[in-house]
């Protein structure tokens, strides 16, 4: 069983009773009791306050209880560290100094065109241990040190989780642009995000799939720095892209031209286009290249 909460910490069911309490005592309506209590909370209207909520699940022994916040058919699932790592020895901080803590985001594709936001909260040892640089380092923010946090994080699994999501609300960890923390993921998931900003939607990878390192199904990666996959999007045009997520480069064309350019390289090359990297960085200098290779393929 699920309970839905605001991401101030209160849970919703809460906020709809003092709603209604509200409009008897004031006399009110209760649409008008219900924006009061919305804008009371910091938020602009009772839609956005329905908006911005997290579906937390039943908690279990030793277990964080899943905390998941949806936005039309998306969701970000949050996933917070047990609580013995955040014990004071493990931080080695004087009792003065707030808790270092960072998180990890990362993004998949989930069902039926929609994509899933992993963030991961965790210490700065465990951090260091898989990888500090692929990290987001987070604050406690001014005002709460680290026993009010570890008692945030406990009770959360006592299925009291509002105090602690009141604290990630603070550091922004309910916001849904989570492309500036982005650390790692899926490269089709990225481009859903990118497809969308076209109005445009996502679909199968036409070329350039078998490239999986050196093992019989694919042919050995000689220049990661450009690969190069081709994407089919919904209005019949392609998307051609690279392959790293935190230096995305993509580039959209005609089908027609895609066509063209796709007859003059396998002219070119012949057998090595598909059972090598070569077609991979034929394409890539034609269409991603800063200045795109014109000159004939080698």
């Amino acid at each position: 069983m699920t309970k839905t909460y605001c991401t101030n910490g209160k849970p919703l069911d809460i906020l709809k009773r003092e709603a209604k309490a509200l409009a008897k005592d004031d006399a009110i309506k209760l649409g008008k009791a219900q924006e009061k209590l919305a804008q009371d909370a910091g938020f602009s209207s009772w839609q956005e306050l329905m908006e911005k909520r997290l579906e937390v699940g039943e908690p279990e022994m030793g277990v964080m209880p899943e905390m998941v916040r949806f936005s039309g058919s998306d969701m970000i699932l949050f996933e917070v560290m047990t609580p013995e790592a955040f014990e004071v020895d493990t931080l080695d901080i004087d009792d003065d100094d707030v808790a270092p803590l960072y998180a990890r985001v990362d993004i998949m594709v989930g069902e039926e065109d929609s994509v899933e936001w992993g963030v991961r909260l965790v210490t700065e040892p465990e951090a260091t241990r898989n990888g500090i640089d692929g990290c987001v380092k987070l604050e406690i923010p001014e005002g709460q040190d680290r026993e009010v946090f570890l008692e945030a994080l406990y009770n959360a699994y006592d299925a009291e989780p509002g105090n602690l999501i009141t604290f990630l609300s603070q550091d922004g960890f309910f916001d849904l642009d989570l492309r500036a923390s982005l650390r790692g993921g899926e490269h089709d998931a990225v481009l859903m995000l990118e497809a969308r900003k076209l109005g445009l939607t996502l679909g199968e990878r036409i070329m350039f799939n078998t490239g999986i390192g050196s093992d019989e199904d694919g042919y050995e990666i000689a220049d990661w720095n450009r690969r190069c996959f081709v994407n089919l999007l919904s209005d019949d045009s392609v998307m051609v892209s690279n392959g790293d997520i935190m230096d995305l480069r993509w580039h959209v064309l005609p089908k027609h031209e895609f066509e063209a350019l796709k007859d003059i390289m396998e002219s070119s090359m012949h057998k090595f286009t598909y059972t090598t990297q070569a077609g991979e960085i034929w394409m890539h200098d034609r269409v991603l290249a800063a200045e795109p290779d014109a000159s004939p393929a080698p």
